[in-house]
């Protein structure tokens, strides 16, 4: 689910994702699975990513129709 934009905020910081699963303590074979949507990251991870990569992120109506906007910061 969040496959697309996790390549999207590692590569709009200039990170491989060797250097991005060491910074937020994951293994790199884990991230390129995340990001080709095989396994499904939590949503906890995906902010580690978001602030790993200096992107904020905005989690909007939670209780119904769940929207994540990131932007960088």
């Amino acid at each position: 689910m969040y496959g697309n934009l996790i390549k999207h905020m590692r590569t709009e910081s200039g990170l491989s994702q060797s250097e991005l699963a060491k910074i937020v303590g994951i293994a790199q074979n884990s991230l390129s699975a995340f990001e080709l949507n095989v396994r499904e990251a939590k949503f906890e991870l995906v902010v580690r990513i978001a602030e790993a990569c200096d992107f904020e992120v905005i989690l909007k109506d939670k209780n119904s129709n769940e929207e994540i906007v990131v932007k960088k910061k």
